[in-house]
């Protein structure tokens, strides 16, 4: 499922979130921003599990993101094989 903003990813997960395992979502984006996005997923599912995938390097707003319960952290550009490892891993954690 592909999301083409904040408020479209908020919508898709509220309908979806039995299906959805893995969140993959940006820090900057359309509409809401990626810190907005998360809060309002938690809201709808505590146990969510979402990677942040970013640009930036870790800043404040990233930190607090990962404070608040995100499972993990990707600055962009990475290769595909990061972003595999990374998914098994969030996955497999409890």
């Amino acid at each position: 499922l592909v999301a083409q903003n904040g408020e479209d990813a908020v919508r898709i997960y509220k309908k979806q979130k039995e299906n959805i395992d893995l969140v993959i979502q940006d820090m900057v984006m359309p509409g809401m921003n990626g810190a907005d996005v998360f809060t309002a997923i938690r809201k709808i599912n505590p146990d969510a599990r979402v990677i942040l995938a970013s640009g930036y390097v870790m800043n404040k707003q990233i930190a607090a993101v990962m404070d608040a319960g995100c499972r993990a952290f990707m600055q962009k550009p990475f290769r595909l094989e990061e972003l595999s490892a990374k998914v098994r891993k969030v996955l497999d954690e409890p």
